[in-house]
């Protein structure tokens, strides 16, 4: 899968992508500097060839071919409550989260990473247009990629401090 040392190439194949037979694997060539520095194993830089951390979910849009055939999640939003069902994904399975706004004023829905010692977690995704009005819907598909508990919240000012609130786990 990944080179020498978690490069993305081989340990001794260039950046034209042909192999230096002259040098051993994971050491630098003439003339051009090291990844890692002389007294340590670990890389000072970032990896060629390696992508940046994965992100905890990814959205799309609407796939009318999808829409019957992925799983449902219902999200009710109301006023001082979410309800979720279900409560438990799984990791890499697209899902249809099918949204709607059951209370009597504005709500929105945002997905954030749990809270870890007090600090917030990460926005994962939220509603990309204005909220919605009381009685609309709306469908957004997500795919979660990591583990983890998860909280859906009104991103609205109070709301979420009012008990608009749910947990997500995906284990």
């Amino acid at each position: 899968m990944f080179g020498a040392c978690g490069r993305g190439r081989a340990g001794n194949e260039a950046a034209s992508g042909e192999v230096d037979r002259a040098r051993p694997a994971g050491t630098a060539a003439a003339g051009t500097a090291s990844q890692f520095d002389s007294t340590s194993t670990v890389p000072t830089g970032p990896s060629p060839g390696v992508p940046g951390p994965i992100e905890p979910a990814a959205t799309f849009p609407p796939v009318p071919e999808l829409a019957e055939q992925v799983p449902t999640v219902e999200v009710e939003l109301k006023d001082g409550a979410i309800s979720v069902d279900p409560r438990t994904l799984i990791i890499g399975i697209p899902y249809k989260f099918s949204i709607a706004n059951r209370g009597r004023q504005p709500h929105s829905l945002e997905v954030r990473t749990a809270a870890v010692q007090g600090s917030p977690g990460r926005r994962v995704f939220e509603l990309e247009s204005a909220p919605l009005r009381p009685g609309e819907s709306r469908e957004v598909f997500v795919t979660f990629r990591l583990p983890g508990p998860y909280e859906i919240a009104c991103p609205l000012e109070g709301h979420a401090e009012a008990g608009e609130r749910a947990e997500l786990a995906v284990p």
